[in-house]
């Protein structure tokens, strides 16, 4: 998920002039929804670096 999509959703909830428990937690989910993406696509690219590493050394 894009940092864009995930702006607009945050806009899309945080639009409504009253909070309520529900919408703060909808709103919690989204943020954890991308860090958890971040984290993941971190970890991915590590991966690919250390396995292009391995790779490099079998050589």
């Amino acid at each position: 998920m894009s940092w864009i999509i995930t702006d607009n959703r945050i806009k899309q909830e945080t639009s409504e002039k009253t909070f309520t428990d529900e919408t703060l937690a909808e709103l919690d989910d989204i943020i954890n929804e991308y860090i958890h993406n971040q984290k993941e696509q971190e970890m991915i690219r590590l991966l690919k670096e250390n396995l292009e590493k391995i790779n490099n050394d079998k050589k």
